[in-house]
């Protein structure tokens, strides 16, 4: 009888060691690990950054930056890759509130491009909204109480990443593809 209820708890502790737990906090996105922990990404505020190209007469264009060229989170392009965030209101469509993007890496900086304008503004000239430029599609299931599990619908090539919030973002969550 004691036999038979240690290897119950055994069980019990063994499969909840292995379900993913919930994030403390709202709007803090993680990497599921295989067992089921949390992986902390790099936390990063951005800067957005307007361009303007030969005084106005050949464009604009506005990026959110972030001043290094490689995320120290790095995942392997074998993974599975899935992440943890907790809503503040898990009724509401998790796809209005929250994107997974890719980087554009140039020189020492990651950016995020939002608005691409090209030839003179004066004219009102191709006004081109780039703010779904590398946003990668991808699935929602229900985590818990108040939480998502966030899972890539393809697998995720070498590269740079963010997830956010899709609008009010201070800070984004950043990892990188081997």
């Amino acid at each position: 009888m004691i036999r038979k209820a240690a290897l119950l708890l055994i069980s019990l502790f063994i499969a909840c060691a292995a379900s993913t737990t919930e994030p403390e906090f709202e709007g803090v996105f993680f990497a599921a690990g295989l067992s089921g922990e949390l992986v902390t990404l790099e936390r990063q505020p951005f800067t957005v950054q307007t361009r303007i190209k030969a005084i106005g007469f050949g464009g604009v264009r506005t990026a959110a930056e972030i001043n290094s060229k490689k995320s120290p989170v790095r995942f392997s392009s074998n993974d599975k890759n899935a992440f943890v965030v907790r809503s503040a209101n898990p009724t509401i469509d998790p796809a209005t509130l929250y994107m997974l993007q890719s980087f554009t890496v140039s020189k020492s900086k990651r950016q995020l491009i939002q608005l691409n304008a090209n030839g003179p503004l004066i004219y009102g000239n191709w006004v081109k909204n780039t703010s779904n430029q590398g946003v990668i599609p991808i699935a929602f299931e229900h985590l818990g109480e108040s939480s998502f599990l966030i899972t890539p619908l393809q697998p995720l090539p070498p590269g740079e990443y963010a997830l956010a919030k899709r609008s009010g973002a201070i800070d984004i969550f950043c990892f990188g593809i081997d």
